[in-house]
């Protein structure tokens, strides 16, 4: 019976029906406040979504950093709830693994990842973690992203809701 459990481990493996263990919370089963709460077990359809820009903080529960930080968070995903093209989020990395490419080596850490670039989060070189060195940064990003693309990424970026509704917060 071992070599069949085995033998039928291993054709699974390489059929790659194996479903990998992650530690995980339970994914919320409702998402009524702003900033929306991110598991291991739900990261891939919140973050990774295609049609959507995402700012995720990765804490932990414990850290004054991310305390104060809070409010401050919460207030800008406040401002951004009626846009539907961007996603403010957090996640507990003390209780969920963290995918890669993502590397979370302090709290708090907050990634941007555009609905152009997933495979490319590009982490925060905000000085601060008030809500305008945020959106200052988050500005910035976006007009690099726009100096650096060919004339029709250019112009989808200015027509995208996000970009205008960042540059406004600025």
């Amino acid at each position: 019976p071992r070599m069949e459990t085995f033998d039928s481990f291993l054709h699974d493996f390489l059929a790659d029906r194996l479903t990998p263990y992650l530690k995980s919370e339970p994914v919320p089963e409702s998402q009524p406040d702003p900033v929306k709460v991110v598991v291991a077990n739900n990261f891939d359809s919140l973050v990774n979504d295609p049609a959507k820009d995402v700012l995720i903080e990765f804490y932990a529960p414990w850290c004054g950093h991310c305390k104060s930080l809070a409010p401050k968070y919460e207030e800008l995903a406040q401002k951004l709830a009626k846009e539907s093209g961007i996603v403010i989020a957090k996640m507990d990395a003390t209780a969920n693994d963290v995918p890669q490419p993502y590397s979370v080596r302090g709290f708090p850490t907050i990634y941007f990842a555009p609905r152009n670039d997933k495979a490319n989060p590009e982490p925060t070189r905000a000085a601060g973690r008030s809500k305008i060195s945020l959106t200052t940064w988050l500005g910035r990003l976006l007009m690099s992203w726009m100096n650096s693309t060919g004339p029709a990424i250019r112009r989808s970026l200015l027509a995208s809701r996000s970009c205008r509704l960042v540059a406004l917060l600025l």
